[in-house]
């Protein structure tokens, strides 16, 4: 065999090491460096002494003589180790004959010796790895662009539109079938060849890209799928269609963000088909489409347009009426003195005789809809209601659908039924010269009603003037003073029960007011009984005393609203809330009785000398009284026993009006704008409340059975 020089095998060594760790590093194998120890000695040659142990790398790269014993053969040539290699150590490739002639040379100077080494004696040829697969862009294509690109398609998912309009990310928009990139494959290389004879191949790596979502890869070719914006994230290229999609469903928009190079023009079929890939099958407007198409838009600047749209379900109409005339009762306008105007309350709504009143519309059929993705909608059809013809209206049709006014009066709507009440009118006040009104119609009175006079209607009752103490005024709808209410044995009820039942006036005092629904003072309360089923508000009108309740009590089932009160020299003033006002007055005439009863017991049991009431000595009491007293305390025992078993029936009657009065409206509050003063008794339901100090701007609500405050 023929032997390199020594300066040339030294160059091809080092070179084998260098193309060595290339092929491990191609390989992804441990560093091959490191040689697997095989101590196992081996016998060869002509003696029985004679052997050698050789390390071989893992991947046969090298072998390593270690160790050589010559065993005294002073014949031992190099061809032996060479044939005991192949036989052993299966090596057949890079015997290194100059080295083995070397090492043998210097244990031949002591042939009985074992001879201790690190010689390499054979190396494999290492493979010449091939070049790297490498991507050629398009023009107008980069990594570095793709990769600023790809932030387009974080921005086109944001919600809501405005959100991606607001987007700072630049875009390249691409057409279907547009060629975005070459891929050069990598050369295989030469291949080498290890120690035991086998071939060693170090191809250059693949191109580092990956086709994502609507990019596909043919042969050497990276083709677009869909007519969007193309971003490069992780080596793998994708596409995101250029269309925004609303988190309901119901709107695509075509997004046309800044962008880093001039998009194509798309044509109606690229844009369908990135409609079609989005999942949206229906409302698309064909228009909208063609107007895309139609201009090529520029880079610079921000577009959207909305390609296809939902049609929300529609519900049906329940059954509506529609009025010859304004049905709405308005609140009078409180003046700067806390009086009340009725210009603009829309009290009387004069009506001709077969004058028509209103007209019914049936409800309707409701309309489905549908998603952008063709998911339906469902829709309910409209609620059916009959309206009903009350005093003096004639209906048609059945239900109804029109109705008529069959007198002159004032027109009124009281829930689902229609009235025409006559209108009495007074011009002055109610006193000697009118005498008492009880009237089913509604009634106008331009002055006052005087001290000991009565006003009942069967309808609303309106009054210029005031309500004079000693008086009664009661409307089945509401009760409207320009003026105020005044005196302890004055009586004013808002039943409600052709309208909602308010009552509304400057002021309150002294007097005792109901209504159904709602109280609207217009300056203050003072030492009154009050009581509504909604809300009462006291404004800040006609001087000092505006937005004031002190004294009294007041209570309403869903709200108080006033800027004071109490006051520092007035006691007894008692707010608060509770479910029913009706229940409520029952319920304190009812509390007053027992107290009375209470006094009348005592006394009754102090005059008879006892302090109970004991029946056997009650019955001892009359036997032993003298025949001429014994029927006077026979009559007060009897009269005791007829108070006690009526405090019994008042309890009775109490126990389920004070169940009804602990109910509290959900979310009911009293707010007090200025200040509550110390001695005000605040009821939430059961719960009591003592003012022992003022306090400032609070609102009073019911917290787990206990009255708590805020500051509002």
């Amino acid at each position: 065999m023929i032997q390199p020089s020594r300066r040339a095998r030294t160059r091809e060594h080092k070179g084998a090491a260098s193309l060595d760790e290339r092929y491990l590093e191609r390989s992804g194998s441990q560093d091959d460096t490191e040689e697997a120890p095989s101590d196992e000695r081996q016998s060869f040659g002509q003696g029985p002494a004679t052997w050698m142990t050789v390390r071989v790398s893992e991947r046969g790269t090298s072998a390593t003589l270690t160790q050589l014993a010559p065993g005294g053969d002073t014949d031992l040539t190099p061809s032996d180790i060479a044939q005991a290699l192949t036989e052993h150590y299966n090596i057949e490739h890079g015997i290194d004959e100059e080295a083995i002639v070397a090492v043998l040379g210097r244990a031949l100077t002591k042939p009985h010796s074992v001879m201790k080494c690190n010689q390499v004696i054979a190396r494999a040829t290492n493979a010449i790895p091939g070049d790297d697969g490498r991507i050629e862009w398009e023009k107008g294509l980069s990594e570095e662009r793709l990769t600023e690109a790809y932030r387009v398609h974080a921005a086109i998912r944001q919600q809501p539109l405005e959100a991606v309009m607001k987007s700072d990310a630049r875009g390249i928009i691409v057409a279907p079938d547009q060629v975005l990139a070459r891929i050069h494959p990598p050369t295989p290389g030469k291949p080498g060849r290890n120690i035991h004879g086998e071939e060693l191949n170090v191809s250059g790596r693949q191109a580092p890209i990956e086709a994502g979502a609507h990019v596909r890869i043919e042969e050497d070719a990276v083709i677009s799928e869909a007519y969007g914006y193309v971003g490069l994230k992780d080596d793998e290229l994708s596409i995101a269609p250029a269309l925004w999609l609303s988190a309901d469903a119901m709107r695509a928009v075509y997004i046309h963000l800044e962008l880093l190079a001039k998009p194509p023009l798309p044509t109606p079929e690229m844009v369908h088909a990135m409609i079609a890939q989005a999942g949206v099958t229906q409302g698309t407007d064909d228009r909208a489409v063609e107007k895309l198409c139609s201009k090529r838009l520029s880079p610079k600047r921000k577009r959207y347009l909305t390609l296809a749209r939902g049609s929300k379900a529609m519900n049906g109409e329940d059954t509506r009426i529609e009025y010859t005339f304004d049905p709405e009762k308005r609140a009078g306008t409180i003046l700067p003195d806390g009086s009340i105007d009725f210009r603009e309350r829309n009290l009387v709504i004069g009506v001709a005789e077969d004058q028509q009143l209103a007209t019914v519309h049936p409800a309707t059929e409701g309309l489905k809809g549908y998603t952008i993705f063709g998911e339906e909608l469902p829709a309910t059809d409209g609620t059916e209601y009959v309206y009903k013809a009350g005093e003096n209206v004639r209906a048609e049709g059945d239900p109804p659908t029109a109705f008529y006014a069959t007198v002159e009066g004032n027109a009124h709507v009281a829930g689902d039924t229609l009235h025409v009440k006559p209108l009495y009118v007074i011009s002055g006040d109610v006193d000697y010269e009118t005498g008492n009104i009880d009237t089913p119609i509604d009634v106008q009175i331009a002055g006052t009603v005087r001290s000991g006079f009565t006003v009942e209607s069967g309808g609303t009752i309106t009054i210029g003037g005031s309500i004079e103490p000693g008086a009664t005024v009661v409307a089945q709808g509401d009760v409207i003073v320009a003026q105020g209410i005044v005196g302890e044995h004055t009586n004013v009820v808002a039943r409600g029960l052709i309208s909602m039942g308010t009552v509304q006036c400057k002021f309150i005092q002294n007097a005792a007011v109901l209504a159904k629904e709602g109280i609207e003072i217009g300056s203050y309360i003072f030492n009154a009984q009050v009581r509504c089923g909604g809300q009462i508000a006291v404004h800040t009108g006609g001087g000092k005393r505006g937005g004031s309740i002190v004294g009294g009590e007041v209570f309403a089932a869903q709200s108080i609203q006033a800027t004071q009160i109490g006051s520092s020299t007035t006691a007894g003033t008692i707010i608060g809330l509770n479910a029913d006002p009706v229940s409520a007055i029952k319920l304190a005439k009812l509390r007053k009785q027992l107290r009375e009863l209470d006094v009348s017991i005592d006394r009754q049991l102090h005059s008879l000398g006892v302090d109970s009431i004991d029946v056997e000595r009650l019955k001892n009491l009359i036997r032993q009284a003298p025949n001429a007293r014994k029927a006077m305390i026979s009559e007060a025992v009897d009269k005791l026993y007829e108070m006690a078993e009526l405090r019994e029936k008042v309890n009775t009657d109490m126990e389920p009006l004070i169940e009804k009065n602990a109910e509290v409206a959900e979310g009911a509050t009293i707010e007090i704008a200025g200040t509550v003063h110390s001695g005000v008794e605040i009821d939430i339901g059961d719960a009591i409340f003592m003012v022992s100090k003022e306090i400032k701007r609070s609102a009073f609500y019911l917290e787990e059975e206990h009255v708590a405050h805020r500051s509002i």
